[in-house]
Parts: C-alpha cells; sequence; structure tokens
C-alpha cells in the first residue's frame, strides 16, 4: 500500500521593524494554517535566504532601517528570483504600487488598509494572483478578476446582502480561515449544513470561492475596497 504523501505547510516571512506588527500579521496567518517566519530586519532575512530553504511568498516592509526600498526587490531577487515578494508600506506615494509591481512584486499591500484584510490578499497572491491596494482602491491583476463594486460601500450596502444571522456567523468563521469541518464543530451544525451555507454567501457576494467571498466581505464592511486595475 502507497504512502500517502503529505501536504507540506505553505511557508511565508513577514519582514517589519515593528515586532508587534510582524506578530499581529503571523498569529492572522496561522489561521489559515500557514508557517510564518518573521524578521525584523532585512539583513537577517537576506542571510536565511541564502540558506535556501522553502518559502512560499515574503511581504517586505518598504520602511525598513537596513536598506534602500527602491533596492529590496533587486536585492531579493538577486538571491532567489522565482520568490514572490510582496511589499506593504505606509508612504502615502500614489506611484509607489506601480513602481514595484514594474520591479517584479507579486504585490503592494498598503498599511492603511486593516491589517485583517491582508491574510485574504496573501491568498490571491499565493494562488498566482498580482494584488494592488492602496489607501482607496485593491484589486487583482491581471488574472480573474473579483467583479467590482460600483462604489465604496457602507453599512447600508451590507444590510442589502440580506445575509441569515447564521450565514453571518458561518462568514465570520470564514474570515478566520476555519475550514468547514471545524465551522461545524464550533457553530453545533452538521458539515454538509455548513456548505449550504457557504454556498448560499457565494451566491448573494456573487463570488466562487471561500477566498472571494472573504476579500469581499471585507470590501462590503469597509475594511477593503476593491475596484479594477491594469
Amino acid at each position: 500500500m502507497a504512502e500517502r504523501k503529505t501536504k507540506r505547510q505553505k511557508s511565508i516571512a513577514v519582514v517589519d521593524d515593528h515586532p508587534l506588527i510582524a506578530k499581529a500579521l503571523g498569529e492572522l496567518l496561522s489561521l489559515r494554517s500557514y508557517r510564518t517566519l518573521k524578521f525584523h530586519n532585512f539583513t537577517s532575512f537576506r542571510e536565511w535566504l541564502e540558506e535556501g530553504l522553502p518559502l512560499d511568498l515574503c511581504i517586505v516592509d518598504y520602511s525598513l532601517p537596513d536598506v534602500e526600498g527602491e533596492q529590496i526587490l533587486p536585492s531579493l531577487k538577486d538571491c532567489r528570483a522565482d520568490l514572490p515578494v510582496a511589499i506593504w508600506s505606509g508612504r502615502e506615494d500614489d506611484n509607489l504600487p506601480g513602481d514595484v509591481i514594474a520591479q517584479g512584486a507579486i504585490g503592494f499591500v498598503s498599511k492603511a488598509v486593516s491589517i485583517t484584510a491582508i491574510p485574504p490578499a496573501i491568498d490571491l497572491m499565493l494562488a498566482g494572483e498580482t494584488f494592488v491596494s492602496s489607501r482607496c482602491r485593491s484589486g487583482v491583476i491581471p488574472g480573474r478578476p473579483i467583479a467590482p463594486a460600483a462604489a465604496r460601500t457602507g453599512p447600508s450596502e451590507k444590510n442589502g446582502l440580506h445575509l441569515t444571522p447564521r450565514e453571518k456567523d458561518v462568514m465570520e468563521l470564514l474570515l478566520k480561515g476555519l475550514s468547514n469541518k471545524e465551522i461545524a464543530t464550533r457553530l453545533s451544525l452538521n458539515p454538509v449544513t455548513v456548505k449550504l451555507h457557504n454556498r448560499s454567501i457565494f451566491r448573494k457576494l456573487k463570488v466562487r470561492n471561500r477566498t472571494e467571498a472573504t476579500v469581499r466581505y471585507l470590501q462590503i464592511t469597509g475594511d477593503l475596497a476593491l475596484s479594477e486595475t491594469g
């Protein structure tokens, strides 16, 4: 009988000189069963990267004290050309997202968005989508974009979704990255019932899967604004 292969846990490096920010993001990603490696400066991350250990994605602060922002991508790509690199920044520079994408980044995440909106964005980047966010808008390019909202939505439009109380319970647990089985246990439901709730939520949000659902729900509740880019 052939041995069943164990699926490797995806590894994500978070490089930020603010330990509390790195810790908070790491905890959110752990809810999605990602292995998170935290580095508080660019030098230590670059040295670790040279060891050639498995890494699926890194998200790097653009304003680290030991490297110029414009040197981050060239340095990392020189070390490991195929490594997906996402940049995040609190700088108010409308040109910065386009600049880092032109340098080869898989994505740009503004620190102005809620930190809870970052894990869904990372899901998309791990799936090969190029994700760009700023203080005013976010989106995926150039893969299969999530249908754009006409404008930033507010509480009244959220109510327009008409999610049932139980669907809202399920949605909140989807945001935390729980599996259908875990949601069923948490809410004392049958897993089949959870799947039915998921289908209803996806239909109401006009999305195809839980990753798109989490991004769209965060958009509607005001944590993340989506619009077409490209």
